[in-house]
This record gives C-alpha cells, sequence and structure tokens, in this order.
C-alpha cells in the first residue's frame, strides 16, 4: 500500500497547502527608551514585536534566559538575577505595551540564571547558572519551583553554559555553551544529553560564526522538535538556524538579524500555532434494501481518534469508529474515506430509500480503505480503527484534511440478500506541530 502520508504531503504542497512557520520568543534588549527588558514574539527571520517587562537589563553578557511554558501559555524570563512568568500582550507600540506579569521573583543563588528549558507536560524545569550548575526543578504554579536534582557542567576557565533547550521527543536536553575570554576569539559548542543527565553529554558541535556577522559568544538557545531546528541567539544580535540529524549531526542551515531587538538574553520556541484539532460536522446518512429494511438500526455512527492527538511525530495515531450498526445476522465492512487535500464537498447518492451523502472528493488526493473492526451484541455495536502514523516532517505542519466512514452491512444466506449502507458525519482534522 502506497505511504498515506506521502499522499498528504502531495497534497499540501499541490494544493496550495501551506505550514506554520516557527515563533520564538526571547527576553532581550529593546531600542525602547527603557529602562527594562522586552519580551519579544519573532517569526524566524522576521522583525519581532514586544512588551516591556519589569527586568532590568544585566552587565554580564552570559546572564539571562527565556523558556516557553506550554501549560500556562507564558515565558519563563530571567535577566540572571529576579526571574519570572509573563504572558506577551499585543499593543499598537511595543515600547508602550506592558507584559501580563503572572509573578516575579528574586533568584536566591548568587550565581546568575543563564538559561531555562521546560518540559510543559512533565512540569520540570530545568535551569542553569554562571557556576554552570544545571538544577532540576519541579513546577507546581508561577514561580513555584522545588529543586529536584543538581549537577555541575565540566567547562574550561571563562566558558559558560548561556542557553537550554528541551526536546519533548527523545527527552533530550539540548545546552549551548560560549567562552568569554577577552583575549581569545570567542567559541561556542553545542552538546546534547539525556534529560534525566544533563552534565553527561553524548556529543558535541561546534557553531560557526554568522556568514556576515563576526565570533560571538551565544546568548539563548531554542528547539523545535517538529522541524528537528535548533535556533541559537548571540551577543551581537544575531540568530543561527541549526539543523539537527537526531543523533550527532549538525548543520548551520542561515543567520539572520533580531533587529531591532539589540539581543537577546535567551529564547524559547512559543506553543505551536497549528494546535492539532479533530471536528466532526453534519449527521449521518443511511440507506437500505429492500426498502425500508426494519432490521437496519439507523445508528449514530461516531468517528474520532485515538493514540494522541495528531501532531508531527505521532507514529500511534489512529482513526477510528464507534456505535456502527451491527444488526444480527449481517455481516459488516467499515471503509475509510480520506481526501489530504482537505477536498470535501457534498455528494448526494440517490437510492430508493433516499439519499446518501458522500464528503470526500475522489481526485488525485482521495484514498480509500478497508479497516479492521470489532463488534459487540449490540445493534449499534460494532467499532473500527485506521493506523494512520503521522512521521516527523515538517512539511506536514498545519495539513487539513477530511474524512468520512461508511459501514456496509450484508445479510447472509438470503438470497437476494438485503444490505444497509450507513455514512458517518464528516470529520476534518489539522495536524499540529
Amino acid at each position: 500500500m502506497r505511504n498515506l502520508l506521502s499522499l498528504a504531503l502531495a497534497g499540501a504542497l499541490l494544493a496550495g497547502g501551506s505550514t506554520a512557520q516557527t515563533t520564538l520568543v526571547g527576553l532581550g534588549e529593546t531600542s525602547c527608551p527603557s529602562p527594562y527588558l522586552g519580551l519579544a514574539t519573532q517569526k524566524v527571520c522576521a522583525k519581532p514585536t514586544w512588551c516591556m517587562t519589569l527586568l532590568k537589563p544585566n552587565p554580564a553578557l552570559w546572564a539571562g534566559a527565556t523558556t516557553w511554558d506550554d501549560t500556562l501559555n507564558a515565558a519563563w524570563v530571567s535577566n540572571g538575577s529576579a526571574y519570572g512568568v509573563v504572558r506577551p500582550s499585543a499593543c499598537i507600540n511595543p515600547c508602550k505595551c506592558k507584559c501580563q506579569v503572572l509573578c516575579l521573583k528574586m533568584w536566591p543563588i548568587k550565581n546568575y540564571i543563564t538559561g531555562m528549558a521546560m518540559n510543559s507536560a512533565k512540569r520540570i524545569l530545568y535551569i542553569s547558572d554562571s557556576n554552570n550548575t544545571i538544577r532540576t526543578y519541579r513546577v507546581s504554579g508561577p514561580c513555584k519551583i522545588t529543586q529536584a536534582a543538581a549537577c555541575r557542567f565540566r567547562l574550561p576557565y571563562k566558558w559558560y553554559v548561556t542557553g537550554l533547550a528541551y526536546d519533548k521527543v527523545h527527552d533530550y536536553l539540548f545546552i549551548v555553551t560560549s567562552s568569554f575570554n577577552p583575549l581569545t576569539v570567542p567559541v561556542t559548542v553545542v552538546y546534547v544529553s539525556k534529560a534525566s543527565s544533563p552534565c553527561n553529554p553524548f556529543c558535541k558541535w561546534q557553531l560557526p560564526k554568522c556568514p556576515k556577522g563576526v565570533p560571538a559568544p551565544a546568548t539563548g538557545l531554542a528547539f523545535d522538535p517538529g522541524t528537528n531546528t535548533l535556533f541559537v541567539s548571540d551577543t551581537k544580535g544575531w540568530t543561527h538556524v541549526v539543523k539537527w540529524d537526531g543523533k550527532c549531526a549538525f548543520k548551520a542551515v542561515s543567520c539572520c538579524p533580531s533587529s531591532p531587538v539589540k539581543r537577546y538574553y535567551g529564547l524559547g520556541l512559543k506553543a505551536m500555532e497549528c494546535p492539532p484539532r479533530f471536528d466532526v460536522s453534519l449527521k449521518p446518512s443511511w440507506a437500505s434494501s429492500p426498502c425500508p429494511n426494519v432490521e437496519c438500526q439507523k445508528c449514530d455512527p461516531v468517528p474520532g481518534y485515538a493514540g494522541g492527538a495528531p501532531v508531527v511525530g505521532n507514529l500511534n495515531f489512529r482513526l477510528t469508529l464507534a456505535k456502527g450498526p451491527n444488526p444480527r445476522k449481517y455481516k459488516h465492512f467499515a471503509f475509510i474515506l480520506l481526501n489530504f487535500a482537505d477536498h470535501c464537498k457534498i455528494q448526494r447518492l440517490l437510492f430508493p430509500c433516499g439519499p446518501i451523502y458522500l464528503y470526500p472528493v475522489p481526485d488525485p488526493w482521495f484514498h480509500s480503505a478497508l479497516a479492521p473492526t470489532m463488534s459487540t451484541p449490540f445493534k449499534c455495536g460494532l467499532s473500527a480503527a485506521y493506523k494512520l502514523p503521522i512521521p516527523r516532517n515538517p512539511a506536514l505542519k498545519c495539513l487539513k484534511f477530511c474524512g468520512q466512514w461508511m459501514v456496509f452491512n450484508l445479510r447472509t444466506g438470503m438470497p437476494p440478500s438485503p444490505w444497509c449502507l450507513t455514512a458517518t458525519r464528516k470529520f476534518e482534522v489539522r495536524i499540529g506541530g
């Protein structure tokens, strides 16, 4: 069988589908005449916008951090000596736009905060400091953290950990480090560790300087697991875009200025702009022979999904059917009908007992398949599931497709055999990433 997701990709590309561009968030020095730092939101290599925080700049270039919390829908930020949780605000004039402050606290440790990374699902926050200690905290609320572990990351003299990023797919922690010795050329190295053992990296890679820039120490780090892309900010106001192969190979792709933000104190990956969606609409339609067929209960079968949300990289995703018709002494067949270019249009098929309505359009992006079924001894006790693994392909982010289940019931041992046909409601899926 042809790979269904390759059809989905073809549908997305050929039918005009688009992908969501990564959105970064970072605490940084803005162009405003203000003594405070701004929380900037930026499409990669696009002009950022921001709101103003209550955190002031820090003279130490390695100080500061940012990470995004999907659960709080807000950013954890630090200028090194204080930390807090703030939510972006949208205003016409960013210099007069105040962020929504959820909390703000002084950092109780004498060393500056230099990096943050968030595991939103497990409520774990990783914080590095200027002593190159990486601490693991359990999060119970905004600014409410309890230390669970700590380790020292070994680095040469005048080197600092300046950014952390979490990979929720592999449970890895990315660590960016830089040299800040004024007598030598700055060098930046990216490490990868298991999140459970952050100070024992299993690979590392030296970041080259931007082609149009000068060597500059790193200040922040973000990671997009949907595209396997790292983003590294530096003290000169550049953002480095780096591809990762999922193991230990890295490739610098591009660099772009963060202007008018002068430099970031840390980077985070904002929550996906395309959250996964599964919507069901309209009523099921039904036909039978002979007319009417009283043995075919007019059920209201329910389309759904299992195995987790439809997001990029979810290989366990399944489309499901519940409460399908299952009359006694009838064989049953469940078919899935899909159109990966989101082409759904009402198609009215006439039967003696009335019309039946189909939705996925039979064009090059249409696909149908017989799905495995299970049944219980109830007239509406039929269920089915169809595996549709979603690979980690960035082109699938925000892809929309539509579908419908079709159930055919055929009476056994009575020629000419009575039958009934049930078409479910239409469902629409959007892949998040």
